[in-house]
């Protein structure tokens, strides 16, 4: 299978240049920088691509193709010259780079923040005397991505998944607070954000979808030909084509759209 990671033209912004109103349906959006999914049929929906310095979040259940859309979003980054960051808290890197190899990927030129578990946390069995694990935890996991961050200044980062934030929050108002704040912090510093949510009936993720700037969602649909489709939900501030798509996920990644 081919990949479906069409090449765009470069972006070029000329400093001190303002990005130019551009029009869609009739209608004027004010200046708005676009960045390309990787995705061509995905870039089609959104009018070129997610709007800059804004945060997104990919929703889906197991092998909807997260991750691999994901890695679309940041190796189209690195093939723009443009600094990407993959932050995992889930799969460890070394497990994420040999199944994007097996897809095609190239991920020399991204750089991960690999904050999963490693086998000490089991053998080294930490005890909690007088602070909660979350309290514990919370501190170096977030001195880390600030560090990486501030010396990395990336353009895209793609974090899997936010959810696990939720498990170093001592209730649903610390979690809220620490992911706006995670979020305009990485903004602020420049960065094109999407992450990904574990959403499900027993542990919605309705509270990111409030504090994000978009939604796209990956699912099965029963009956389909190729079985996987996404959706975008809305994208704040933004026009956007309201439609679902079905698409292929494979050696080179996410193709659509599919017949």
């Amino acid at each position: 299978m081919t990949t479906s990671k069409n090449p765009l033209p470069p972006e070029e912004v000329i400093p001190g240049q303002e990005p130019q109103n551009q029009q869609y349906n009739g209608k004027v959006e004010q200046g708005s920088l676009r960045v390309s999914t990787g995705v061509a049929g995905l870039d089609e929906v959104l009018y070129g691509g997610l709007i800059q310095k804004r945060a997104y979040l990919l929703r889906g259940g197991p092998g909807c193709g997260k991750t691999t859309l994901g890695l679309h979003f940041l190796t189209e980054g690195t093939a723009r010259g443009e600094q990407s960051l993959f932050i995992t808290l889930g799969e460890p890197e070394g497990e994420l780079r040999a199944n994007a190899n097996a897809l095609g990927f190239d991920l020399s030129q991204v750089h991960f923040l690999d904050l999963s578990p490693n086998a000490a946390f089991f053998t080294e069995m930490q005890t909690y005397d007088i602070f909660s694990p979350a309290e514990v935890e919370r501190e170096p996991v977030t001195r880390q991505i600030q560090e990486q961050i501030e010396h990395l200044k990336p353009q895209r980062v793609f974090l899997d998944a936010m959810t696990q934030f939720r498990y170093l929050a001592t209730d649903a108002f610390q979690f809220r607070k620490q992911v706006l704040s995670f979020l305009r912090f990485l903004v602020e510093q420049g960065a094109t954000v999407l992450y990904t949510s574990e959403g499900s009936s027993s542990a919605p993720d309705d509270d990111l979808q409030f504090m994000s700037d978009g939604v796209i969602h990956l699912h099965f649909s029963a009956g389909r030909p190729h079985g996987r489709r996404r959706q975008v939900s809305w994208i704040r501030l933004s026009q956007w084509v309201p439609h679902h798509a079905s698409h292929r996920s494979g050696h080179g990644g996410v193709s659509a759209p599919a017949p």
